[in-house]
């Protein structure tokens, strides 16, 4: 789709990419990096921060969908660690967009538990919301 896009000459500000069930819990350097290096292959003039500068990258927070590791693979666990990691290396690099998979669930009302109303971690109320919103009011 984005070389089709850039071949016909549109306007791209932002590319969001959903950096989750990856397998290997490195899924949001690598993933942003990635799509870095794909966007240089479709626009070669742009400097690397106008290009970071496109990048949006959507975590999910807590255990992903592969958060119990067995056989779907290795758990990946997005803690408030990571959080305040992530929005580091999102004003760092320039980044447009930094956000997360499902409100509802920054709650920490099930640590240890993967369900459909909170994410499975130790965490105060609200806790990624507060780290990650700093992200928008840079």
């Amino acid at each position: 789709m984005l070389r089709n896009v850039a071949a016909n000459g549109t306007r791209v500000d932002v590319v969001n990419i959903m950096t989750f069930d990856y397998y290997d819990n490195k899924q949001h350097e690598m993933a942003a990096s990635a799509l870095v290096t794909t966007l240089h292959g479709l626009w070669p003039d742009k400097s690397p921060s106008q290009l970071w500068g496109m990048v949006g990258v959507t975590a999910m927070i807590g255990l992903d969908d592969y958060g119990s590791g067995g056989e779907t693979g290795p758990a990946e666990e997005f803690t408030p660690a990571d959080a305040l990691t992530l929005t580091a290396r999102g004003w760092a690099r320039g980044i447009a967009q930094l956000s997360f998979w499902g409100l509802h669930r920054d709650n920490g009302s099930c640590p240890g538990q993967h369900q459909e109303a909170c994410f499975g971690v130790a965490q105060l109320p609200w806790e990624y919301s507060r780290i990650m919103g700093a992200f928008t009011h840079r």
